[in-house]
């Protein structure tokens, strides 16, 4: 498959890269996560939150995931 650089920056601006279209969404997303260094990743979403567990697992990406409450509550202790 060969891009354009034009189209390859499109892609880099909505936060893809050529090398994402040969992997999963799941695998992007852990990825993501792991290239940025943040050791938590938060959501209000019960899906999301086992989604991004389970990709997390399954890629070997080291974050904790956990709902906005749970962080507050752990706060207050």
């Amino acid at each position: 498959m060969s891009l354009s650089p034009s189209t390859l920056r499109r892609l880099a601006d909505i936060g893809g890269s050529p090398v994402n279209l040969r992997h999963s969404p799941e695998e992007r997303i852990a990825y993501s996560y792991d290239a940025t260094g943040a050791q938590a990743v938060v959501t209000g979403n019960p899906g999301c939150i086992g989604q991004i567990r389970y990709g997390a697992k399954r890629f070997g990406v080291n974050v904790e995931v956990a709902h906005p409450v749970t962080l507050l509550a752990r706060a207050y202790r």
